[in-house]
């Protein structure tokens, strides 16, 4: 079975929409079920991807504002995942632009 791949290429992001298999292998999960991360907080290191899994029934949507990393990706459908090589050090806050409480602390080593 083929998998639809769909790259959103913007300078510095490293944002990746997947759907269904692997297109790149993930260094940690973080799934989103009831309105929720399944975690306050994440520690990767720079160059480190962490796939994000919709487990909800409807869409979430994925953002990170910072001026050393951002993105904002598309609504991310029911059993979708979207996959975030973080290429910057720092702690990024990540949220759910439909779901104001949804929030993830990343902290991304050297």
């Amino acid at each position: 079975m083929k998998t639809a791949l769909l790259l959103v290429a913007a300078a510095g992001t490293g944002f990746l929409l997947t759907c269904g298999a692997a297109a790149v292998a993930p260094s940690m999960v973080i799934e989103q079920r009831d309105r929720s991360f399944d975690r306050a907080a994440a520690e990767i290191h720079r160059g480190d991807t962490i796939r994000f899994t919709n487990d909800d029934p409807f869409l979430h949507q994925i953002y990170v504002e910072s001026p050393e990393f951002s993105f904002d990706s598309d609504g991310q459908a029911p059993q979708q995942n979207v996959d975030i090589a973080f290429t910057k050090a720092g702690t990024f806050e990540v949220r759910c632009g439909i779901h104001p409480r949804m929030r993830l602390d990343v902290t991304v080593d050297e």
